[in-house]
């Protein structure tokens, strides 16, 4: 991955994926410049997985 200005990336970016054949990213944690990035999963559809049904979590 990479980030321009303030989000330069500082160290290695880790990628949590689940336990299975379809190998969904559900986690992502990175250093930058101004502290720390994560994004967390919040739906997933894919056809060509079908362990999972369309799921989103709670709109706040």
């Amino acid at each position: 991955m990479t980030f321009k200005g303030l989000y330069d990336k500082k160290g290695d970016t880790v990628i949590w994926y689940t336990d299975d054949e379809c190998r969904i990213p559900v986690l992502i944690h990175s250093k930058i410049v101004i502290g720390s990035l994560t994004a967390k999963l919040a739906a997933y559809e894919n056809p060509a997985c079908t362990l999972y049904k369309k799921v989103e979590r709670d709109k706040k």
